[in-house]
């Protein structure tokens, strides 16, 4: 478990993983990423409280999200490991014995996930949003599906840990949950579901990524394919590559002027690890990212000139 300024939300987290019903023991190692709102009170509270199910990683300084995940992963020591963050929470007091269960009984499977419910909390209120993932992916599934779209949730997996890929100090720090995780775990086994709801992920006011504009999610979007693809087997890389460079050319023809789209473009295009020439790809690209802006500013103008219009009559 991760957690940063969570005050609100950990101590839900946390009590839905210590009421789980197992017939094995369980630990949760919980990475509190040196939270300025009281957060780590609540952690350490639970950790003298449950020592021997409870170890905690007090960051003496904030270190982000993704090293503090991967400090986690690295402090693990089951056979298996599910991910849960600290705004997050498990509704299924037998979450863990299920995908245990079915691991055990699928040797030939990476990691399984289940149905997550979404959920809004918004001053003090919680609603539910529906179920995820959409019905398309509510079978078993592989490294190809991932290409397209993430649609594992963080909160409902479990993997096993043999199977967790290296971490090298050279990788990227990225922001889009543990997308890049679940693809290099698919490219070594299939990927299981249980259609059976046993985890909540929470959308509020704080949410890291949910709170970034469409043009920055695409960035990061691109980021995280770049690396899967300088992570990836020959077979799938070239795809890969291209579903980057899709989100490359919306995170830049998302900016207000074309010199910054060429500035975020190119940064984006030297990241693919395939290429010897970034300049040829950004030459390639450019040409209809200018052209977007220039629709969207003409766009723009349109309505403008219909507004004055509409003022003057």
């Amino acid at each position: 478990m991760i957690t940063y300024n969570h005050r609100q939300f950990i101590a839900q987290a946390i009590e839905s993983v210590l009421s789980q019903e197992t017939d094995f023991p369980i630990e949760l190692v919980i990475g509190e990423d040196c939270s300025n709102d009281g957060t780590r009170a609540i952690v350490e509270h639970y950790g003298r409280q449950h020592p021997g199910r409870v170890r905690l990683l007090l960051h003496p300084a904030n270190v982000g999200a993704h090293p503090n995940s991967l400090a986690v992963l690295d402090s693990c020591r089951g056979e298996f490991i599910a991910m849960l963050e600290g705004d997050d929470y498990w509704t299924d007091p037998r979450k863990l014995q299920l995908q245990v269960e079915f691991l055990d009984s699928h040797p030939e499977m990476a990691l399984c996930h289940t149905l997550t419910e979404h959920v809004r909390t918004s001053n003090g209120a919680t609603t539910s949003l529906g179920m995820w993932p959409l019905a398309e992916f509510r079978r078993e599934a592989g490294a190809d599906d991932l290409i397209a779209s993430n649609f594992i949730m963080t909160a409902s997996v479990m993997f096993r840990r043999a199977w967790m890929p290296r971490h090298e100090a050279s990788d990227p720090v990225l922001n889009v949950g543990d997308w890049h995780l679940w693809y290099l775990l698919a490219e070594k086994g299939p990927v299981g579901f249980l259609d059976t709801p046993t985890a909540a992920y929470r959308i509020h006011d704080h949410n890291n990524f949910a709170r970034l504009s469409g043009h920055e999610q695409s960035a990061q979007i691109a980021q995280a394919l770049f690396f899967m693809a300088s992570k990836s087997h020959p077979v799938r890389w070239r795809r890969i590559s291209r579903q980057a460079e899709h989100f490359s050319t919306r995170a830049a023809s998302g900016q207000t002027g074309p010199i910054k789209a060429a500035e975020v473009l190119w940064r984006l295009c030297r990241m693919n690890p395939h290429t010897r020439t970034p300049w040829g790809r950004f030459l390639l690209l450019a040409p209809g990212v200018q052209w977007t802006i220039l629709k969207r500013k003409l766009r723009l103008a349109t309505r403008l000139k219909s507004a004055l219009a509409s003022l003057r009559g």
